[in-house]
């Protein structure tokens, strides 16, 4: 929602999905109205970072429009 500028007013979580390519990268999946907003505003390609340590994580999300 934040990378789409968004929010999630305009979809629901369960609609984001985290996926390993065939080589073992994780890549975002979108589905239903998540999707369409990401279509509506022009976006192209998502791109993910995922890192963790211990009991943290953070995760850096970057749409081309």
């Amino acid at each position: 929602g934040k990378a789409m500028g968004t929010g999630l007013q305009h979809f629901r979580l369960q609609e984001v999905q985290v996926v390993n390519d065939p080589a073992g990268k994780p890549e975002i999946v979108l589905h239903g109205s998540a999707h369409e907003t990401f279509v509506r505003m022009g976006g192209t390609r998502i791109h993910l970072s995922l890192t963790h340590e211990l009991d943290n994580a953070v995760a850096m999300v970057v749409i081309e429009a």
